[in-house]
């Protein structure tokens, strides 16, 4: 039984200026380069809040059906996610993460209906998913 609340604990550092790199982290793992990305005219070469975002929730969808996979046991040989998100300005003309369109690809499935129901429910439980506001959007292939 998982014991609640959890905590996970992060850290970023960066010296001044848009076209400094900086460092983030987490736990004791190795630290990853941020930077601001081009389209926001910064110099690129580092991970954007962007990416970190639509990887925090293509990571998370994985994990979620890795756990519910398993305790079903669905056979499958690989599972891979991919997003486009994009940002537009909202009524407001304020930018904003307005749409992330996610695939998930399953290969060697062996019961394609039992993925496709577990794939809705890694939806639908997804901690990071459903943390946030934007648009979501999921197509599931079978390869």
């Amino acid at each position: 039984m998982i014991k609640y609340p959890l905590f996970f604990e992060v850290c970023a550092d960066s010296e001044s200026g848009v076209n400094t790199l900086f460092e983030a982290k987490a736990f004791d793992f190795p630290e990853i380069t941020c930077a601001i990305p081009t389209e926001f005219k910064g110099p690129g070469g580092g991970y954007s809040p962007e990416e970190l975002f639509s990887l925090a929730v293509l990571t998370c969808l994985i994990a979620t059906f890795k756990v519910f996979a398993e305790k079903s046991k669905l056979q499958y040989s690989n599972i891979r996610a991919s997003g486009k998100l994009t940002i537009d300005r909202n009524a407001q003309g304020m930018p904003e993460l307005k749409k992330l369109a996610i695939t998930l690809t399953l290969s060697g499935v062996q019961d394609q209906e039992k993925a496709k129901t577990l794939l809705t429910e890694s939806e639908k439980y997804c901690l990071v998913s459903n943390a946030i506001k934007t648009e979501k959007t999921f197509e599931h292939l079978f390869i």
